[in-house]
């Protein structure tokens, strides 16, 4: 089974643990490194243990070539498997990618619903259907954005909201 993006783990607790995280590494700092080099242990800190939100660079598209591969579809009660073909939209981001496993609150009850993978620093959105025209990829990309974009705000919210308390 694949991954459950924007559900997996609770925002919240992903959150606390990361600023216990803090906590600890303050705790156990040496105090000659921080007398010697504070400006270098503070830096080294806020990376270690920042966690740097999502955003997406919707200039930066590219796609891969259209391939032929099959879908499962059904009829009648009965499953078939039909000839389709299939594109991969490159989108990439910036931010911490395990926020894309976060479930922020508020946060949809349906799921994502887009067929992605991710590799460092790109968001892949399969697309696959039985007549695969630019239109429907194009429509399909909008609505894959724009669920992203909207997820990755509630998350960002929720982030500031909990460095606030």
């Amino acid at each position: 089974m694949g991954i459950s993006w924007f559900s997996e783990s609770d925002l919240s607790a992903t959150l606390r643990s990361h600023g216990q995280k803090f906590v600890q590494q303050i705790a156990s700092l040496d105090p000659q490194s921080i007398r010697f080099s504070l400006e270098a242990t503070v830096v080294q800190l806020a990376e270690d243990v920042d966690v740097v939100p999502l955003g997406f660079q919707r200039d930066a598209l590219s796609r891969t070539a259209l391939v032929e591969t099959t879908i499962e579809t059904s009829q009648f009660g009965e499953r078939y498997t039909v000839a389709a073909k299939s594109v991969t939209l490159l989108i990439p981001f910036t931010g911490d990618p395990m926020l894309f496993k976060c479930r922020a609150s508020p946060h949809s009850l349906s799921g994502f619903p887009f067929d992605m993978q991710i590799s460092p620093g790109v968001a892949q959105l399969h697309v696959k259907d039985r007549e695969l025209t630019a239109e429907k990829i194009s429509a399909e990309l909008q609505e894959f954005r724009t669920s992203l974009e909207q997820r990755a705000g509630w998350i960002r919210v929720m982030s500031k909201l909990g460095a606030e308390r």
